[in-house]
């Protein structure tokens, strides 16, 4: 293809894929504020490899017009110089003439590309290797839109023909990246670059030795939204001999992993110091290390390997007995969501703080430096000398956010994104931290959080009030006839929202039709690739359907799930993909013996759809009480830590998977049995949509639906489609299996004991019988298989169930010595025995 024949934004695709061995991403197109940001879920998947035809058919398929970004770095091989302003244009003309002869030759000739905003991006092809080059800021001159910034690894380049948000079209000059050396590319460094030592090896150039003076080349910030998201996910591990440590490892990330400024780390550890709570706080200590960690050379700072080692090694190393594999999952989480959010391409921020109020200025996308802090309030001050300082400051708080209040546990939550969102008090310390700045003391911070809550005070009933009204990511949606309406926090509030769009009937006919032909179907991965193959058919519309009742807001149905089969056949991946299906916030991870046992385990589920924890115990439960009123959806007290204890009707759904599922103490409860439902997992030999293939469970499937565009939604669609049924029918699928007391009981007691049903079904019992062993450990295996139960792992596992279970069961040893062998007495199997004695039985 010729550059002449580019027409589309998927013909600029292909062409910077094939022709000019440029990786590719698609940015959005709409809002208009949104167009430098990523239309793809990960974008660290594209910064690593170039996609495939196939991904790069179903982009376009999706939204032909969307814009084009080029990853630099080496996954491209390619470094891009974003000359912005009329001082920066001004600044490399005057040091062409500096230039050697071949660098001066590359950079008139190399590929060019004019923004929608005037600046000029200059990309070339590097020839060696370049995975020590990172965004930096080469010169600026301190204006607003007038530097010389470096874009590589972990970066990428808006390109033509993207629109730019001032709707403006980006221009290519139509010439190829040119190659340069390592050489040359120091070079040009060493040129635009305001200090001339920089004149140095490779080796030199990225780890200078600077002199005691804090470094400010680092050029990233956080946005408000960012800087509360990742709080959320260190605050829990800010505690008492890991502070320092904390404070040290995260500046070191925020310098030397992500390039943030120096003043971007100093702002965030104050707002985790100020929402910490400790009487013992010492602010000026921590704000010391962060000045520190920005005066040290970069081959001495310790960042994200040092955090790794405090939240994941060290509690995998020294828990020893007390190792909780829940509680290593959630390390491993955060651990990953703070390195997303310090390590992800920084979020062009909005002016309207997402929800219509007043934002934060400051631009990182396009280079705008933000405001200083406290200057807001310099500048009321210098229109007002009288000014009430706190009465302006809630005013002011209140008009760019809103607050509500839970009355009965003074917690203050804010709206974001059409949800209010828990840590509300950070939030404000963090605007009056950019209102203020110093000027803010702590009495004053103390008042102005006391009179919001005062002023916001919200009864926590009023939340997720109608229970067949869910939150989506582009709405709200009414469960009972599908239909979407717009956010309006005000008049639906709400804490609960899942994190995809959901699409009407009219809306996904027309996105199902814009698939690729063989692939136009709902939930090709989730339903057809995996649920097909691990159940039968009528549990795979009993799992949909639970999906749509974890939507509905009550336990109407008073129905909780359990996953039961052998090993390895697909029960914890069901309960992944249903959190990734609800989200992750929108979900408790609590054990069946937790829940029952555990005064503050009950806390976690208010505003939780749903619960999932996987291979829980067999072990009998000693209290069931907590988990009848849950199931049941009755009024339930509860307490968080150091928190006034409240009274809630939970709607969580509860979803566990088991080999072996627990009993109660007492076997006869029917009020246990009778709230559940057993999904029977089991893979199929042949593959649902190809039977020429065998069944293997894709162990990789949970990042693809993450990584697609269509499946997560899909399958939402699936569920409010699901919950439309449920509401109209008011009741389950699963027929018998789901409202007949004596069969659910049946069900789950022979999952709960295969020994006891292998017994019942396949053997006799009576003082004259004798069973060889190896016979009959071969027929249990082969009856589990065939029934889908968990197996003991050997022959003595099995001698002594069967003795515990049928006390008139031996271990003995029959026949004389040359031909002695050993039997259960007491017991053998019906297929051993007479034909006759068989008819008789």
């Amino acid at each position: 293809m010729t550059t002449a024949a580019l027409s589309t934004p998927k013909d600029f695709a292909y062409y910077y894929r094939d022709r000019l061995g440029f990786s590719v991403v698609v940015l959005k197109t709409e809002p208009a504020r949104k167009r430098k940001e990523p239309a793809v879920f990960s974008l660290e998947t594209y910064l690593k490899r170039k996609p495939t035809n196939e991904e790069i058919e179903q982009w376009f398929t999706i939204n032909p017009n969307y814009n084009v970004g080029i990853p630099m770095g080496g996954v491209s091989q390619a470094v891009a110089f974003d000359i912005d302003g009329d001082n920066a244009v001004e600044r490399i003309k005057s040091k062409i003439p500096e230039m050697s002869s071949g660098l001066r030759e590359a950079f008139n000739n190399t590929m060019k590309t004019r923004t929608g905003s005037g600046s000029e991006h200059a990309i070339f092809k590097i020839e060696g290797p370049i995975d020590d080059i990172t965004k930096k800021v080469l010169w600026s001159d301190g204006q607003p839109h007038s530097q010389i910034l470096m874009l590589a690894n972990n970066c990428y380049v808006v390109a033509a023909p993207s629109i730019h948000p001032n709707d403006k079209v980006y221009e290519w000059n139509g010439k190829e990246p040119q190659t340069i050396i390592r050489h040359q590319l120091d070079e040009f460094i060493r040129l635009v670059s305001p200090n001339q030592e920089q004149s140095r090896s490779q080796t030199e150039l990225y780890t200078t030795r600077v002199e005691p003076q804090v470094t400010t080349t680092t050029s990233r910030t956080l946005t408000p939204e960012q800087m509360q998201e990742l709080l959320s996910w260190v605050k829990p591990y800010y505690v008492d001999g890991h502070r320092d440590h904390i404070v040290f490892y995260l500046s070191g990330m925020m310098r030397k992993d992500a390039g943030f400024s120096l003043d971007t780390a100093r702002r965030f550890v104050k707002l985790l110091c100020n929402s910490s709570g400790y009487s013992d706080e010492n602010l000026d200590k921590s704000l010391t290390v962060v000045d520190n960690t920005y005066r040290k050379p970069l081959d001495e700072i310790n960042g994200k390997s040092g955090l790794h080692d405090l939240l994941v090694t060290s509690y995998e190393q020294n828990s020893g007995s007390e190792y909780d594999n829940e509680q290593y999952l959630i390390r491993t989480e955060a651990f990953s969501q703070i390195c997303q959010i310090i390590n992800g391409e920084p979020e062009e921020p909005r002016n309207d703080g997402g929800n219509g109020k007043k934002g934060f200025s400051g631009d990182n996308n396009n280079n705008i430096a933000p405001r200083e802090p406290g200057s807001w309030l310099a500048e009321q001050l210098a229109i007002d000398k009288h000014l009430d300082v706190n009465d302006t400051l809630v005013r002011e708080v209140m008009e760019r956010d809103h607050y509500k209040t839970l009355a009965d546990t003074k917690e203050i939550v804010w709206e974001h994104g059409g949800v209010f969102r828990y840590g509300g008090e950070e939030q404000i310390n963090m605007v009056l931290e950019e209102l203020g700045g110093c000027e803010v003391t702590n009495n004053t911070r103390r008042e102005v959080i006391e009179r919001i809550k005062i002023k916001t005070y919200t009864d926590r009933d009023e939340f997720d009030k109608n229970p067949l009204l869910r939150n989506v990511k582009n709405g709200i949606v009414c469960l009972e006839c599908g239909k979407r309406f717009p956010h309006n926090p005000e008049k639906y509030p709400s804490l609960i929202q899942i994190p995809h769009p959901y699409y009407t009937p009219e809306e996904m006919k027309e996105r199902i039709a814009a698939r690729p032909k063989g692939h136009q179907f709902l939930g090709e991965k989730i339903v057809f690739e995996f649920l097909c193959n691990v159940m039968d058919a009528p549990d795979v519309s009993l799992a949909i359907d639970y999906w749509g009742y974890c939507l509905i807001g009550d336990n109407r149905f008073q129905k909780d799930f359990m996953d039961v089969g052998p090993p390895d056949s697909g029960k914890s991946l069901h309960l992944n993909i249903t959190k990734a299906y609800l989200g992750p916030k929108n979900m408790a991870h609590k054990s069946l013996k937790e829940l029952t046992q555990n005064r503050f385990a009950k806390a976690d589920l208010y505003g939780k759809l749903a619960n999932t924890c996987s291979d829980i115990s067999s072990s009998k439960l000693k209290d069931i009480e907590a988990f009848k009123l849950i199931a049941s959806g009755d009024d339930i007290s509860a307490e968080k830590k150091n928190r006034d204890p409240f009274t809630f009707v939970p709607f969580t759904k509860l979803m566990f998977s088991a080999n072996t599922p627990p009993l109660p103490n007492e076997e006869l409860d029917d009020a246990y049995y009778k709230r559940w439902i057993l999904l029977v997992f089991g893979m199929k030999k042949k593959d649902f949509l190809d039977k020429s293939k065998d069944v293997v469970i894709n162990r990789d499937m949970l990042k693809e639906i993450q990584q697609d565009e269509n499946e997560l939604s899909d399958l939402l669609y699936l569920g409010v489609q699901a919950a439309k049924k449920l509401i109209k029918e008011r009741w389950l699928s699963g027929g018998q299996k789901t409202r007949d007391i004596d069969i659910i009981r049946e069900e789950y007691l022979r999952k709960a004991m295969p020994v006891k049903a292998w017994v019942e079904d396949n053997c006799v019992l009576g003082p004259d019988y004798e069973g060889e062993k190896p016979d009959m450990f071969a027929d249990f295996i082969e009856y589990c298989n065939k029934e889908r139960l968990p197996g003991l792992g050997s022959v003595i596992a099995l001698g002594m169930k069967l003795i515990e279970l049928y006390p008139g069961v031996e271990d003995v040893k029959v026949g004389t010595r040359k031909d002695r062998k050993h039997v259960w007495k007491g017991i053998t199997l019906r297929s051993s025995l007479r034909h006759e004695d068989q008819t008789k039985l």
